[in-house]
């Protein structure tokens, strides 16, 4: 995949509320922008949507008197996109998901552990091809990463695997480094493992929700996992959890890294197909 051009095409804009960093205070408004990047080939797809770290909640309440999940929301509003041709075809456009999709109720703090399954179903309810991970905030009911098995089988959740769909191999690797008796962390050793395995797989895509660090140009992450990247073969990498200022980074070996931390990309093929 090579990328045509550097410009980012905003096409929607979706406000959202967000918990303010002092606990307590009063939500704090933002924005969510929807940008599509020009792409030469994306194999078997049209598009690829891009997003992670989504903490956010709808500025409205439903029909319940509930702030939604932001997720909610991105997923009815890129159908929409597709049903106006802003998109392409929905049958053509693969959803990946780079976790941490969850933010709390109240909105009255930041992080917290929650349930994004309506998050998940509502992806599925306008698209067929959703994949992704879990974030370290994530849950899938009350079932974290250690409950892997009993997770619904209707959800492409990734973990030291991957999914062979319309001709390409994505991979995921689910939570962060660190002690797994915490929800959703996993040993630094089988973090790396994982990460070697499935790009020994020739993945053409990995989705991570952590990120490689690349202190040089101040983006924070995890250094071994960079390491890992530099050396072997290309690969798109898709990640969020640690918010970089740049969304895009190219690797001397040609892997491309796209962090997705409280962004939507959708990179749209160049031989797309409305």
């Amino acid at each position: 995949m090579i990328l045509l051009s550097d410009n980012q095409n905003l096409i929607r804009q979706i406000p959202y509320l967000n918990a303010s960093k002092v606990y307590g205070k009063s939500p704090e408004y933002g924005m969510l922008n929807i940008v599509t990047v020009a792409v030469d080939n994306l194999k078997g797809f049209s598009a690829l949507v891009l997003t992670g770290d989504l903490q956010f909640r709808d500025v409205n309440k439903s029909s319940d008197s509930q702030h939604k999940l932001i997720g909610n929301v991105l997923a009815k509003e890129l159908f929409l996109l597709s049903q106006s041709k802003l998109l392409p075809a929905v049958e053509n456009i693969g959803i990946i998901l780079a976790g941490d999709l969850y933010c709390v109720e109240n909105l009255d703090k930041r992080g917290g552990l929650g349930d994004v399954s309506e998050v998940w179903d509502s992806f599925y309810q306008y698209f067929p091809h959703v994949m992704g991970v879990l974030g370290n905030h994530d849950s899938i009911g009350t079932l974290t990463l250690d409950k892997l098995s009993e997770f619904p089988k209707r959800y492409n959740i990734l973990h030291k695997n991957y999914v062979d769909i319309n001709d390409v191999r994505i991979s995921g690797i689910s939570g962060i480094v660190g002690d797994p008796r915490r929800p959703n962390r996993v040993k630094e050793n089988e973090y790396l493992d994982a990460v070697k395995n499935l790009l020994n797989a020739r993945s053409d895509i990995l989705i991570t929700h952590e990120a490689p660090k690349f202190g040089e140009f101040g983006l924070s992450g995890n250094e071994p996992y960079r390491n890992y990247l530099e050396s072997a073969t290309p690969t798109l990498i898709v990640c969020g959890h640690n918010h970089w200022k740049i969304p895009y980074l190219k690797l001397k070996n040609d892997t491309q890294i796209f962090n997705v931390d409280s962004r939507c990309i959708v990179l749209i093929s160049d031989n797309k197909i409305i």
